[in-house]
């Protein structure tokens, strides 16, 4: 399974071919940090309604293909006071290929216990680590101290040119688990990877697309 980053909390999943697009961000909504979106793909998902995560528009839908993925909802909540200050949100548990991939979108409130069962010892977590109304970087380190993934993929954090300059910079989340021997750090060259039954457990920080 391919996974590529476009930035903020916009993911592209590609398997067989067939391309989801996970939290498209409107044109203009986070600032001047990555390029503005122009995008084709067979499906998109948006985790909630709010500018850096709905951008629909943003992506040309192909049609015709039969899509690998199995895809599971999860009911979350933008922030710790169960969604009242910033909506709901939902969490994707995507599976293709005997792969097993979630996307937290801006989850902010504590998970249920059928929620971490069902997200226990995924292959691959896409996480919201920047903080203010999502799980700050102690909480995220904790979710994923609980939820055992293989591959963690930090996102929502600072970035030069956001919008949002109250973000931590990925790094508070990334530093306990190389400071603590953990797992290893990956800093990748490109903004994708590519995720295999066989891919050892670390943190990848994708690059930032220009």
């Amino acid at each position: 399974m391919e996974i590529i980053w476009h930035g903020h909390s916009c993911f592209e999943l590609v398997e067989q071919d067939y391309h989801i697009v996970i939290d498209p961000f409107q044109a203009g909504s986070i600032g001047t940090a990555f390029p503005d979106l122009d995008l084709a793909a067979d499906e998109v998902l948006v985790t909630h309604e709010h500018r850096d995560h709905n951008g629909r528009e943003c992506v040309r839908l192909r049609s015709g293909r039969t899509s690998p993925f199995t895809i599971t909802e999860f009911e979350g909540a933008h922030d710790f006071a169960r969604g009242r200050l910033r909506g709901p949100n939902t969490i994707f548990l995507i599976e293709a290929n005997g792969l097993r991939v979630a996307h937290f979108g801006d989850q902010g409130g504590p998970l249920l216990p059928d929620q971490k069962k069902a997200l226990k010892d995924l292959d691959a977590v896409m996480i919201p680590t920047g903080g203010i109304l999502v799980w700050e970087p102690e909480e995220a380190v904790r979710q994923c101290e609980s939820l055992q993934p293989r591959v963690i993929i930090p996102m929502h954090y600072k970035a030069e040119g956001h919008a949002n300059w109250r973000l931590w910079p990925v790094e508070h989340f990334s530093s306990y688990f190389s400071e603590n021997g953990v797992c290893p750090v990956i800093e990748y060259e490109t903004n994708r990877m590519t995720l295999n039954p066989d891919t050892e457990k670390h943190v990848a920080i994708l690059k930032a697309p220009k």
